[in-house]
């Protein structure tokens, strides 16, 4: 999947060259899950332990690696969302 035409992109990794990105002052893509918590993380662990599984991944290390970076993973997807919330364009409509 490629980003929009005319897109900017904000964050890249080697697995997704468009990780985040902007379309214009008030679009926000994101292929992550910034918004994501620990309780949230444990039924992703639970609803897809086979595929875990069959992936060869640790359902015990993934927690334990979430609760470890967790508050500070809270602290960056708010200042992500603050931080592109209080960049919009205020524009006043007039009646």
């Amino acid at each position: 999947m490629a980003a929009p035409r005319r897109s900017w992109v904000l964050a890249a990794t080697q697995a997704c060259p468009h990780q985040a990105f902007a379309l214009g002052h008030y679009a926000l893509g994101l292929q992550f899950h910034a918004e994501v918590d620990a309780d949230e993380i444990e039924s992703w662990l639970i609803g897809h332990a086979v595929e875990l599984a069959m992936a060869g991944k640790s359902p015990e290390q993934l927690r334990q690696q979430s609760l470890h970076h967790g508050a500070a993973l809270k602290r960056a997807s708010r200042h992500l969302f603050a931080e592109w919330l209080a960049d919009l364009p205020v524009e006043t409509v007039q009646a």
